[in-house]
């Protein structure tokens, strides 16, 4: 057991970046980069690419169009989606990080790096359709929300993509971007495993995020 009288923050983070953390006793109980073949995660379908605007997985391995551009990650990998509607794949697509030992830590924190590729124009995320929803459950006792990602609109299309603060279904907060951000949200409660489950449904092109 950890010693309670000595503050800890205990952060899972699933990002291209490690960056920001303070200089007091953190503990990292999972880091996810991308940037190997040593992976924390299992996918609903198949990582894939349709073609270089229509894909599902890591770049690299994955390879996509030229005018793709997200900046601001460390290294050479992160985790892109973009238009994954395609023949054979059911939506929302999610990633899931399962079975995460958290026995005797407290003060759990949840930090994940975005950013959505700038088509020139309008942003394309179109209301209700298009999302990212981040949840977690701790020893199976059910899912709950920790960070969602939802168009700037309340019905329509070609919303920009922004934190949805409230779970309401519109994007209200921050909005992401072409450069990488950080995203910081507390998981309620202790036990001793954790799953957190990241679902996305991006129906035609130009909607898209990266992580």
């Amino acid at each position: 057991m950890k010693n309670l009288a000595t503050i800890h923050k205990y952060y899972l983070l699933i990002a291209s970046l490690f960056l920001g953390l303070s200089v007091q006793a953190q503990d990292v109980i999972l880091l996810e980069d991308f940037e190997d073949d040593t992976l924390t995660y299992t996918t609903s379908t198949p990582e894939f690419r349709a073609n270089s605007t229509d894909f599902f997985g890591r770049i690299p391995p994955l390879s996509v169009s030229g005018g793709y551009s997200v900046t601001g990650f460390n290294g050479s990998a992160y985790f892109g989606m973009m238009d994954m509607n395609v023949s054979g794949v059911s939506l929302p697509v999610t990633l899931t990080f399962s079975g995460i030992d958290i026995s005797g830590y407290t003060d759990l924190n949840f930090s994940i790096l975005l950013a959505e590729d700038d088509d020139g124009s309008n942003q394309d995320w179109d209301a209700s359709s298009d999302y990212t929803l981040i949840e977690y459950q701790i020893d199976g006792g059910g899912y709950q929300n920790l960070l969602a990602v939802e168009a700037d609109i309340s019905s329509g299309s070609n919303g920009e993509p922004a934190i949805d603060t409230n779970f309401d279904g519109v994007g209200d907060g921050t909005k992401i971007t072409s450069a990488f951000a950080e995203f910081t949200a507390a998981i309620a409660g202790t036990g001793s495993s954790l799953d957190i489950r990241i679902s996305a449904s991006f129906q035609y092109g130009d909607e898209d995020i990266s992580i």
